[in-house]
């Protein structure tokens, strides 16, 4: 759930942490939240995961949802999509990972910025990693 978004090669690119990526490649984990921005993808992009910028991505991806939800919203649905047991313990990351570095003493203030999420899922684009990241539509 990094809130990074790079171009790589005209691509948008999510970061994400190293702990997910197995999820993503297996297809277990298809979906990530993050916070409301200008920079998203939109449904229908094509978009690189990456891990850390200076290496190339572990996977494409095509966006096929957009949801603006809150932590209230969240299912346990939503979260078993993004690799966690169930909605408490996906709230429980989203905060601890997206709360401003001011909030870390006092969580609970953290959630007052978390207000609106964004929950992006995705089909993984096996095809555009092969072709060297170029779309193939």
């Amino acid at each position: 759930m990094a809130p990074f978004v790079e171009r790589s090669g005209g691509v948008k690119r999510l970061a994400f942490k190293g702990r997910f990526v197995e999820g993503i490649v297996s297809g277990s984990k298809t979906t990530t939240l993050r916070r409301p921005s200008g920079h998203l993808p939109g449904v229908g992009e094509i978009v690189a995961f990456g891990c850390q910028y200076h290496r190339p991505p572990f996977a494409f991806a095509e966006v096929i949802e957009i949801r603006d939800v809150t932590l209230a919203d969240l299912t346990d649905a939503d979260a078993l999509a993004d690799g966690y047991p169930d909605a408490d313990a996906l709230r429980s990351a989203v905060v601890v990972m997206l709360a401003r570095p001011s909030d870390q003493a006092s969580l609970d203030v953290g959630l007052a910025h978390i207000e609106k999420l964004r929950l992006l899922r995705w089909r993984l684009r096996p095809d555009v990693l092969e072709a060297g990241g170029q779309p193939t539509h």
